[in-house]
């Protein structure tokens, strides 16, 4: 369920993050077609990733803001596959 967010979650350092403090394995799923965050924002989100050292897996999905809901068994078989490696 979709529900409002604090604007601080946008504004706010993250003071933990996983794939950079404990070396979890990253993928990020890019969107194409996301009117809510821009493919310019992800790529700048995937590249400070990178310059922080992180290794990304990269994949993109030709759908909207939300693969989960509008792509669930394309984004299973995506992550399903990422996971294999």
């Amino acid at each position: 369920m979709c529900r409002p967010m604090a604007s601080s979650a946008f504004t706010s350092a993250t003071k933990f993050a996983g794939w950079r403090d404990y070396g979890t394995p990253c993928t990020y799923i890019k969107c194409i077609g996301d009117r809510a965050v821009p493919e310019s924002k992800c790529d700048e989100y995937i590249a400070r990733m990178q310059q922080a050292g992180v290794e990304v897996e990269v994949i993109s999905m030709s759908c909207g803001h939300s693969p989960a809901l509008v792509a669930p068994a394309a984004l299973t078989e995506e992550l399903l596959s990422s996971a294999a490696h």
